[in-house]
């Protein structure tokens, strides 16, 4: 009896790869060149991300980065455990050279992260801060042209209108200006028409939500105001925010799909007040949903909120801790003494990451 071989539908074939993780697809790559040239393909990165559900709450991976560039990990969001522990340095292409001393400036978008290196010199023509996009979990990176400003506050926003990536800059010397960098044309355009409101202060990380990115801008002895910018249509716009205290660091924060405010108390009471914003047909107003006590922590170095509102941070003396609004239980992920007692190891940055192929 003569065996026959039956194959599959192109069509169905992408859909269910497009269900599998990036792991596997990598795997997968060298089964053969239709499977590879199919995986390598923008249009089906862009499938991937909007089959592929990685949102289990407990499974979520959680992207963290010390300061040492080589040494970035995946941790589950639930436990904080390791995922896993590739070095990023040595596991992007051959040809490519990482930088030394990157620093992460914003969240991660589809998988990839925003990194950024500025150099200040007296000399305007010396001034220049270098940017890179990578996806560290396929090991690909992509340098963004050079742009010749320092103490550029930076943002990495998705258009899902056109399945574009953008890196917006906002420089403030040698003097105030915006800049945006289209990934699909491998171009910087300058932006003419924001507000006054840009202007020198603090400048929290961005937060990116429906296609919009938020800040929050610490005036100096001026308050502070949240900014926005359609990503798609590339216009800024203010928020006005809830009464702060004089001791308040303020963070925009994504929570349960919404833009979100976070309030801490930098030397009184150690409190953190979570502000929600609700948008109405007119204006937006601010609703506040909890005051917690964080039970003698100092001010979060890092702050990242998962999907289920859950709340991880981590200061340099307390280690890592995962507090829950609703229950009001804080727990215990890394201790201080394990995770700070060498340089190495001292964490810089993290975030929720979805896994993606764009770049591959």
């Amino acid at each position: 009896m003569e065996s026959t071989t039956v194959e599959l539908p192109m069509e169905l074939v992408t859909e269910v790869l497009a269900r599998l993780p990036v792991k596997s697809l990598l795997r997968f790559r060298c089964v053969c060149k239709s499977w590879k040239s199919l995986m390598s393909s923008r249009d089906f990165a862009h499938l991937h991300l909007a089959r592929y559900h990685d949102d289990n709450d407990g499974n979520t991976s959680i992207f963290t980065l010390t300061r040492e560039i080589d040494r970035w990990m995946l941790r589950s969001s639930h436990t904080f455990r390791k995922i896993t522990t590739r070095c990023g340095r040595n596991q992007y292409d051959n040809d490519f050279k990482w930088p030394e001393n990157y620093y992460t400036s914003a969240h991660s978008v589809n998988g990839l992260l925003l990194l950024s290196k500025s150099r200040w010199s007296e000399d305007p023509k010396l001034i220049r801060t270098e940017i890179m996009l990578c996806n560290p979990l396929i090991g690909k990176a992509h340098k963004v042209p050079t742009i010749q400003f320092c103490g550029t506050t930076l943002g990495l926003g998705f258009d899902p209108s056109n399945n574009d990536y953008k890196v917006v800059a906002i420089a403030l010397f040698p003097s105030v200006s915006v800049h945006v960098y289209t990934f699909s044309t491998g171009a910087w355009r300058s932006i003419s028409n924001y507000s006054e409101g840009i202007e020198y202060g603090r400048y929290s990380p961005s937060i990116l939500i429906d296609g919009t990115m938020f800040w929050v801008i610490n005036y100096y002895q001026k308050g502070s105001r949240m900014m926005s910018f359609d990503v798609k249509r590339e216009v800024f716009d203010y928020i006005a925010l809830p009464p702060d205290e004089s001791t308040c660091w303020r963070h925009p924060v994504a929570y349960r799909k919404g833009v979100g405010l976070l309030d801490l108390d930098l030397f009184g009471s150690h409190s953190c007040r979570l502000w929600v914003m609700e948008k109405g047909q007119v204006s937006q107003t601010w609703n506040k949903l909890y005051t917690v006590d964080l039970q003698g922590a100092c001010v979060p170095d890092i702050i990242c909120f998962k999907k289920n509102g859950q709340l991880i941070f981590a200061t340099s003396k307390e280690g890592v801790r995962l507090y829950d609004f609703e229950t009001q239980h804080m727990k215990h992920l890394m201790e201080s003494h394990s995770f700070y007692s060498r340089r190495s190891f001292v964490l810089k940055y993290c975030t929720l990451y979805k896994e993606s192929l764009v770049l591959l």
